[in-house]
């Protein structure tokens, strides 16, 4: 399936070119700490602080359908999370591995990224066994004996 974006990566490097990074210390860190972590955002709320998920939702995402003339449903279906699962999907179809996927999240541990988005990849088994196909090439022809 492909998505067409509508100039939206446009919009986003104008965007990332007229607003810089922000350094924000977030309350939680990698997913097995429980320390602080500084890290630069480029989207922040006009004060330079991180959004919740709340916030954006109600001066961002809701907005941004009502807009487009889509109605937004407050569940797990039309949020952030789908739009992470989206990326996720999209990226994880496309070959990239879990150890990059871990790092677009800021996952500290593979295994996390792993068993958080296993689900969206229903044809990993079929790209495996293309790829010992590649290796392994099989007869074209299956060699029958006579019994």
């Amino acid at each position: 399936m492909t998505f067409r974006l509508g100039g939206l990566p446009e919009q986003l490097d104008a965007y990332g070119d007229n607003y810089r990074p922000v350094n924000v210390t977030l309350p939680w860190g990698e997913s097995d700490s429980r320390e602080e972590q500084t890290v630069n955002l480029l989207l922040t709320d006009p004060a330079s602080r991180p959004y919740t998920a709340n916030k954006f939702n109600n001066t961002v995402w809701v907005p941004a359908f009502e807009r487009a003339g889509f109605q937004y449903h407050r569940d797990n279906t039309d949020g952030m999370r789908a739009l992470r699962h989206l990326f996720a999907s999209s990226t994880l179809q496309q070959g990239v591995s879990l150890k990059e996927q871990a790092a677009f999240r800021g996952h500290a541990d593979e295994a996390f990224t792993l068993s958080t988005y296993v689900h969206l990849m229903p044809n990993s088994f079929d790209r495996a066994r293309l790829a010992v196909d590649a290796i392994f090439k099989p007869n074209s022809q299956p060699t029958m004996t006579a019994s």
